[in-house]
């Protein structure tokens, strides 16, 4: 299990296409929100690999109000007590703008 997490617009979703060498995750072409829950995608690399692979809702946004924040931190939470059951989180990824 890896999480991605970072601010609006810093490139979570593109690193996820990166990773999985085509477009599986909708990005913005702008600093706008797209990802509002987490999404998982299942990665398979060339060796055969497999990861399962989490785009978050973007953090640290100063546009945020307070709710919304507080949203954002309660998805994130959320996800690492989902992913407890799952097999923890193996590795956690800040992609900063």
């Amino acid at each position: 299990n890896v999480v991605i997490f970072g601010e609006t617009g810093a490139g979570k979703s593109s690193v996820i296409n990166l990773l999985a060498g085509q477009a599986i995750a909708h990005i913005s072409p702008d600093s706008h929100r797209c990802t509002l829950h987490w999404t998982e995608y299942q990665i398979t690399f060339e060796d055969g690999s497999r990861y399962k692979v989490f785009d978050t809702v973007g953090l640290e946004e100063p546009r945020l109000q307070t709710g919304e924040y507080l949203s954002a931190i309660s998805n994130a939470y959320g996800l690492i007590n989902t992913l407890k059951g799952r097999g923890g989180v193996n590795l956690s990824l800040y992609n900063r703008r």
